[in-house]
């Protein structure tokens, strides 16, 4: 499995789940973050046989939101954020909080295993998809992924404005910095 192969199972089940995303979303204040991190682990073992856990410790003492150890292949290690309903626009301190988290490991750590950040939101208006734009720059590795009538494309800062009230995943793989 790759980092891409990661992200494109996130946007399969996000997809999927679709109706149910946006009933959280709509109704409750916070906690569908873990709900999320457990089917996205759950995706991902459909596709790689193995286990998952959450809250596994990296080398350098600090918390994995999950990770999956595949029966074979290379060990993926997941950091994940979800959109509340009530505050849209911190999902992107968040996010680069994991970027740093992550970040900080050790090169080879990196290099050896799949290790990425992931955060699922659904910009409500133009503010939050302004916060969300904003963490973006050109030549950065982070993508932005949003899904619009024609399937899940990808935005890229300098070009047209990130668009609102649509399902957009932020994805960094910690192997590529």
């Amino acid at each position: 499995m790759t980092s891409s192969a990661v992200r494109m199972a996130l946007q399969t089940l996000v997809q999927q789940d679709d109706v149910v995303i946006q009933k959280i979303l709509k109704n409750l204040a916070g906690g569908w973050e873990i709900w999320l991190q457990v089917s996205f682990a759950l995706e991902l073992l459909e596709q790689t046989s193995g286990t998952a856990t959450r809250a596994v410790k990296y080398p350098n003492g600090k918390i994995s939101d999950f990770t999956v150890m595949p029966e074979r292949g290379i060990p993926i290690w997941v950091e994940l954020k979800t959109q509340s309903n009530l505050d849209d626009q911190t999902i992107a301190k968040r996010f680069l909080g994991d970027i740093d988290k992550i970040s900080d490991l050790p090169k080879a750590f990196r290099d050896e295993n799949i290790v990425v950040a992931l955060a699922y939101a659904w910009p409500n208006g133009d503010a939050a998809a302004q916060t969300l734009a904003s963490i973006v720059k050109p030549g950065s590795k982070i993508s932005v992924w949003q899904r619009l009538s024609g399937g899940w494309q990808q935005w890229a800062p300098g070009g047209s404005e990130m668009h609102t009230r649509v399902p957009t995943i932020l994805f960094y793989n910690a192997a590529a910095s």
